[in-house]
Order: structure tokens, then sequence, then C-alpha cells
């Protein structure tokens, strides 16, 4: 996956409380099936759920931040997006 390093940088500067979950999270899923949808929106979901509960003063601006850092790790992987649907 591209932009694995560069996303988890940026979640350790703006969010590092959520750090170690991401570092578990992308291991979690990498061990059991990085190619399944279902896994990933499961790893999606349960980091957003955390991001809310430890920055609830500040998830309205970090929600964004981390939507557009998928967006961005969607279209610099789309070969692996085209294999998940196959």
């Amino acid at each position: 996956m591209k932009g694995v390093a560069i996303s988890g940088g940026a979640v350790l500067y703006l969010a590092p409380k959520l750090f170690p979950l991401v570092l578990l999270l992308y291991f979690f899923v990498q061990r059991k099936g990085p190619r399944s949808a279902p896994l990933l929106l499961l790893a999606i979901v349960v980091f957003f759920v955390f991001l809310i509960f430890l920055y609830p003063h500040c998830y309205l601006w970090l929600v964004p931040a981390v939507l557009f850092l998928i967006g961005i790790g969607v279209l610099a992987n789309v070969s692996a997006l085209k294999e998940m649907r196959r």
C-alpha cells in the first residue's frame, strides 16, 4: 500500500493519542486479510469511534482531515481497490 508511512506520520502529528491504535489496526488488517473490504471498513469505523472519544473537543476538524487522508490513500491505491473487487 502506497502512502502508509505518510498517513501514519500525519495521524501521529494530528492525533498522537491514536497512533498506537493505528499501528495495531494496520498490523491486524495486514495479518488477517489486507484485501478484505469488510475488514478495512471495520478498522476505519473503530478508528473514528476512538477518534471521537479521545478528541471530543476537536473531532469536527479531525474527521474531515482524516477522511482527506483516506481519500488520498484510495487515489494512490486504485489498483489495489480494483483487485479487492474481484
